[in-house]
């Protein structure tokens, strides 16, 4: 008789991966997102992270969080990293798992509304920056997150605008440093 065969070592869940499938779950699709519990989510993140944050509305409803990673030499212009928490609405009877379960099977593959497009990015910036604070590094450039809701191309485009015009306005009464944000314009 051969020897019985061993049973693979159950491994736990790199933190990323849960963290990940964490944020796919919040049900977070057009057209009435919850954007709630999506900064709460990062709410949350920027807390362990030691990160400042702040919540703006250019449109009513449609926050924008950003979080910051100030640099060493906050005069230097910043590093904007953008992602947004929104998804496209689902059809579920064309998903092989429900959308927002973030079903993970046995090779590892990860099911979920926003996997591709753009939680992923989300997180992996979360991460890098998790993972570099952690190993003691720090960049001249202050590094600042920005989650945005994206669904609407023409709302979005009007709301980036008018964004930009508001900061670039704060910067220019206060000559050119914005002490609110922390974003940096410069004459060209």
């Amino acid at each position: 008789m051969a020897p019985a065969a061993k049973k693979p070592k159950e491994t736990q869940e790199d933190p990323a991966v849960s963290l990940f499938r964490e944020y796919i779950s919040i049900k977070s699709v057009q057209p009435d997102p919850d954007y709630a519990s999506c900064n709460r989510f990062l709410q949350r993140l920027a807390g362990e992270l030691g990160l400042p944050y702040y919540i703006k509305e250019m449109v009513p409803g449609r926050p924008i969080f950003i979080m910051t990673w100030e640099g060493t030499n906050p005069d230097l212009p910043s590093v904007l990293l953008n992602s947004h928490t929104d998804v496209v609405p689902v059809f579920p009877e064309s998903w092989k798992y429900d959308p927002f379960e973030a079903v993970k099977d046995e090779n590892g593959d990860i099911y979920g509304r926003g996997t591709q497009d753009m939680k992923c990015v989300g997180i992996q910036h979360i991460e890098a920056i998790r993972r570099l604070k952690a190993n003691g590094k720090r960049f001249p450039r202050t590094i600042h997150l920005w989650y945005q809701y994206f669904y609407d191309f023409t709302v979005y485009i009007k709301v980036s605008v008018t964004l930009l015009l508001y900061l670039l306005a704060i910067c220019l009464i206060s000559k050119f440093q914005c002490k609110k944000c922390t974003l940096k314009f410069h004459q060209l």
